[in-house]
């Protein structure tokens, strides 16, 4: 029974981890496609 909480438990905290990284990935698409429009407007106002 405390072996099936504990594994229980270990997994619900890989789950979270598993949501950090994801939000963190999506973050980093999100300043790599604003970098990018930088780049476009940088390169029209020259």
């Amino acid at each position: 029974k405390e072996e099936g909480k504990r594994k229980k438990e270990e997994g619900r905290g890989k789950k979270e981890e598993g949501g950090r990284k994801r939000e963190e990935g999506r973050r980093r698409k999100e300043e790599g496609r604003r970098k990018k429009e930088e780049g476009k407007r940088k390169k029209v106002d020259f």
